[in-house]
């Protein structure tokens, strides 16, 4: 597309953004008050942004984000496979039986299992749980595990002997299947970021460039983007967002002006 058309683009929505949204204030009286996107929600209904599954951009092929906590999200995009799922060449167990060998009771959730803060991998060393995350010359991204490395005093309790290995492939996200999820959202026209101030007006609306796998995967390199785990049990979704700080978005759009 042509620049000038990106201009003219985001002029409409500068123009929507003017007429629904500048110096109001959420009112998500409506919604869920245990749902944490209730305030984008809101957001992109006031933006004319009809809620919907498909992975492609929220308004005229640009991604809206709207700044409500610490964090910003691109998509929660799960594994491609895990050795939890069903019909696959890494089945080894089943769900149920993934929790109780490698997750954590919350004792404030009645002990439930959950796949998420302590246990869940990040890149670098492994965790107390053996457990950590690279990213692969093929930037597909691995979560393993290691016996050895293992630091729980009670892990000959928990894993079985199949599991007592080193290197054990937990789940992969797949570079193909990765960069299509990305690309299909931020890499059209870009995406937009809607600002409030301490009080929780917004004020303005920022626009950032296009994001390209190759860069967004370096980002993850860099441990400026994050995979942030909510898989708990008895809950068959698996919340797998990828996410980064907002200051590192802010950092974004400021070489985007």
């Amino acid at each position: 597309m042509a620049k000038a058309d990106r201009e003219n683009i985001k002029k409409k929505i500068i123009k929507i953004f003017n007429s629904n949204l500048l110096n109001k204030k959420p009112d998500v009286s409506g919604y869920n008050q245990n749902q944490e996107g209730r305030y984008g929600d809101w957001a992109e209904k006031m933006m004319g942004i009809k809620r919907n599954n498909k992975n492609k951009p929220d308004l005229f092929g640009f991604e809206q984000k709207n700044k409500t906590t610490s964090k910003t999200s691109y998509g929660d995009w799960s594994w491609s496979d895990a050795i939890f799922k069903k019909k696959s060449e890494l089945y080894k167990c089943t769900r149920e039986e993934f929790f109780q060998i490698f997750c954590k009771p919350n004792p404030e959730k009645n002990n439930r299992l959950s796949w998420s803060g302590e246990p869940f991998p990040k890149l670098g060393p492994p965790n107390n749980f053996g457990q950590w995350l690279e990213v692969e010359k093929s930037n597909n991204v691995i979560a393993y595990y290691s016996y050895s490395r293992d630091k729980r005093k009670d892990k000959e309790q928990k894993v079985p002997a199949q599991f007592r290995v080193d290197n054990l492939t937990l789940a992969i996200w797949s570079a193909e299947k990765l960069k299509k999820k990305l690309e299909s959202k931020f890499n059209e026209l870009g995406w937009f970021s809607l600002k409030q101030n301490k009080e929780g007006y917004y004020t303005d609306i920022v626009f950032g460039d296009p994001i390209t796998f190759d860069v967004w995967i370096q980002w993850v390199k860099d441990k400026k983007v994050f995979l942030d785990s909510g898989m708990y049990q008895g809950n068959p979704r698996p919340y797998q967002n990828w996410r980064s700080s907002n200051a590192f978005m802010e950092h974004i759009l400021s070489e985007s002006e």
